[in-house]
């Protein structure tokens, strides 16, 4: 979306997991037919995404994820942090498969902190902002000793492609794989991950690891 590569209405069919030299699949084999990109947000679509994915180059495509924080430490002051794992063009794990399937989560993994990191850079108009864990220490009596102050790392999206995010977050949630999360009395948006566990250095069939990440109100977090 920020690169201008496709809009929300850019249509792909998620029923062909053909990609040339290896495949794709939808979890638990779902064929969904053709999906704009809110309808494969809210259904979770892993062939829409590695199909949209190919509309970036392999330069453009990495330097978006580091943009967003993956890859590489948030440097929160509370001591060990890991940076996580990322394929990188040219490195020796990349390969013609490596930008399809990061496209849906797999050759990178992250920390919490960092999908936190990166989720709020959408809740917040499109600004990546340093973590804070503590936002202020206060005495006995009330009177302030120490205070972390709100710093902005980069600007890694528009505020209206933000917003745009964030309604496809919101269709997850009243509509798809995230309806679980929603309550009645105010809109949530969020995202649901699913990723398979590794057992011998291969995916056990049917062992999943669920994550959700969520935003309230989606309007305006």
């Amino acid at each position: 979306l920020r690169a201008g590569a496709l809009d929300t209405s850019a249509v792909f069919d998620c029923s062909n997991a053909d990609f040339g030299t290896f495949r794709i699949h939808n979890s638990e084999g779902h064929s969904y037919g053709p999906l704009n990109m809110v309808e494969a947000f809210a259904q979770s679509s892993n062939i829409y995404f590695a199909r949209a994915a190919s509309r970036l180059d392999d330069q453009q495509f990495c330097a978006a994820l580091r943009d967003f924080g993956f890859g590489q430490r948030t440097r929160v002051p509370y001591g060990a942090e890991p940076a996580g794992l990322m394929s990188r063009p040219g490195g020796r794990s990349w390969s013609v498969r490596s930008k399809a399937t990061m496209a849906i989560g797999q050759e990178i993994a992250v920390t919490p902190l960092q999908l936190a990191m990166a989720a709020a850079a959408v809740a917040n108009d499109g600004l990546l902002l340093a973590p804070r864990l503590v936002r202020e220490v206060r005495d006995a009596d009330h009177s302030l000793r120490e205070r972390s102050d709100r710093v902005t790392v980069r600007r890694v999206l528009s505020p209206e492609t933000a917003r745009l995010v964030r309604l496809a977050l919101a269709r997850a949630v009243g509509a798809g794989t995230g309806k679980l999360a929603a309550v009645p009395w105010t809109r949530v948006g969020g995202k649901t991950g699913t990723a398979q566990r590794a057992e011998g250095g291969r995916y056990a069939p049917g062992e999943y690891v669920c994550s959700f990440l969520g935003l309230v109100p989606a309007e305006r977090p």
